[in-house]
This record gives structure tokens, sequence and C-alpha cells, in this order.
């Protein structure tokens, strides 16, 4: 590296090259996991289960609040226990 003199002017780094940057796009909204199955009766297990991991990766982003989530967790949990017989 060359050594800087004082009161002689500095050339400056040439700029890098950027590629251009892709626009943002604001995602789509994404549907509220339903709490209650649309019929009664109508959810599986699986489809309860799915229903308790929408909610768990909703609070982990940030979109219910934990209050929000222990009510509609407790919900289907009951209602996965009614239909597996417990």
């Amino acid at each position: 590296m060359a050594a800087v003199m004082p009161g002689v002017p500095v050339a400056p780094a040439p700029a890098l090259p950027m590629a251009p940057m892709p626009p943002v796009v604001p995602a789509a909204p994404q549907a509220a996991p339903a709490a209650e199955p649309a019929a009664e009766g109508g959810a599986s297990a699986a489809d309860l289960e799915r229903q308790i991991d929408a909610l768990v990766e909703r609070l982990a982003e940030g979109k219910i609040t934990e209050e929000t989530y222990k009510k509609l967790a407790a919900r289907l949990e009951a209602k996965l226990a009614n239909l597996k017989g417990g």
C-alpha cells in the first residue's frame, strides 16, 4: 500500500459493479388457520395437528399473541383428544 502524504489528494477507489436488486414484492397475506372445522366433526386428527402446527408458526412469526395461541391450541387439543377417544 502506498504511503499517504499530507496535502496530496488521494484518488478515490473505483466503484465496484453491483448487480441490480430485484424489486421487493410484499408477501401475499396468508389465511389464518381455522380454529374450528367448518362442519362439526369434519376434521381428522391430521387436520387438527396441522392446525396446531400452523398456530405454532404464527406465534413464532409474531402474528398472534401467546394468549391467543394458548386459547386456540387448547380448543384444538381438546377436539383432538375427543377424536382420539381420550
